[in-house]
């Protein structure tokens, strides 16, 4: 089965996405992106609060290879730093450089399985010294209520 990757670009999704990102004010996370996987039909569609580096990855397909995608259809816990994913070869290797290149540090992925479908929240940010692990801890209730409302989104919007 051939897998289908789809960076969404839709004016108004967006502006919801961007809202939505928007009403939290995690100024420290200034990198969230959100994924639907579907395992049955190998579906993902994402979008990223940075469009310049969405545009990119969508370009050279790096979803295919991605260490921070490939860990949502892999981990076993439910949260994991950027740091710990594995990059099995030089192309995924490179996907964490041009990430970095674009401020994109101290990464954590959130996922949440639900009816055969995985969502994943990703937060990151352009300070190097953040801890994001705590700071997700700190706010893991606003995180969560921001999560379910992206994920209201695609259910809503993205299908």
């Amino acid at each position: 089965m051939m897998q289908v990757h789809k960076a969404i670009y839709e004016k108004e999704i967006r502006q919801k996405f961007d809202s939505i990102v928007k009403d939290y004010l995690f100024k420290e996370l200034d990198y969230i992106a959100f994924s639907r996987h579907i395992d049955n039909s190998k579906e993902l569609t994402y979008l990223m609060s940075n469009l310049e580096w969405q545009k990119m990855y969508d370009e050279n397909k790096f979803s295919i290879m991605d260490p921070v995608r490939i860990a949502a259809s892999t981990l076993s816990t439910n949260v994991a730093r950027f740091e710990l994913m594995e990059t099995q070869d030089s192309f995924s290797l490179e996907i964490m450089r041009q990430r970095e290149k674009h401020q994109i540090y101290n990464g954590i992925v959130i996922l949440k399985n639900e009816d055969g479908k995985k969502y994943q929240l990703t937060l990151a940010s352009s300070y190097k010294n953040l801890d994001t692990m705590e700071y997700v801890a700190k706010n893991f209730k606003e995180i969560d209520y921001m999560f379910h409302d992206l994920k209201k989104l695609f259910k809503t919007d993205v299908l």
